[in-house]
């Protein structure tokens, strides 16, 4: 992570990790530009640059790649974010809870179908864990509704994911692109691309070209 001599532009490029040192953000400048490309990591970390992002209403910039935390925290983080052509905003389901990996499919308020999300494997705790109540945190400032669930899934990707897991019996481990259509109910972020993909084969030739090693579903 690096800010220009000017300090109008912070650019992020790799993995984010647990012990990423978020000190050069402080000086990124109000309205500046914060440039990711990204394949995700601690999320924690993810949200706090986040919120660095959002006290100086930066605009938010993604360039080829922006996977898992990227996607759920920095591409959310302020007012605008712009997605560059050719590069590719894709979910996944991250484990929620810090000692456990599950995974299961919820019914949400939103009538659109079961969502694939982590889930607690033990019993529900007594009080909500301090990683779970910043990723609340988080999405309580910044969601549009009540009915947004992370990671964003339409009606289409629900229904797929949903019909993998019933064909193989087993929790699809994919990605998928969420079709900007839909945001502008759902988050208070404007999130512009510059040209969303418009087909599943173009989202696997981009795929490849960027050298990503899970299925990418695409969202028409």
């Amino acid at each position: 992570m690096a800010l220009s001599p000017d300090k109008r532009v912070l650019c992020l490029d790799g993995v984010i990790a647990s012990e990423q040192n978020l000190t050069v953000a402080t000086d990124l400048a109000n309205r500046g530009f914060a440039v990711v490309r990204s394949s995700g990591g601690d999320r924690a970390r993810a949200i706090e640059l986040a919120n660095m992002v959002r006290d100086r209403d930066a605009i938010v910039v993604v360039r080829d790649v922006c996977l898992y935390a990227c996607a759920s925290f920095l591409v959310l983080a302020s007012s605008e974010t712009y997605v560059l052509e050719g590069a590719l905003v894709v979910w996944g389901v991250m484990r929620r809870y810090p000692d456990h990996q599950c995974f299961g499919f919820l019914d949400g308020i939103d009538e659109m179908g079961p969502f694939l999300t982590s889930v607690q494997c033990s019993p529900a705790y007594a009080a909500e864990r301090p990683a779970d109540c910043s990723w609340s945190e988080f999405y309580r400032g910044r969601i549009a509704g009540a009915a947004f669930t992370d990671p964003p899934e339409s009606r289409f990707i629900r229904r797929a994911l949903m019909n993998s897991f019933r064909a193989t019996g087993e929790y699809p481990v994919v990605l998928w692109t969420w079709n900007p259509r839909h945001d502008a109910g759902a988050v208070k972020t404007r999130i512009i691309y510059q040209l969303y993909p418009d087909s599943q084969e173009e989202v696997d030739k981009t795929t490849k070209r960027l050298g990503l090693s899970r299925r990418v579903l695409y969202d028409p």
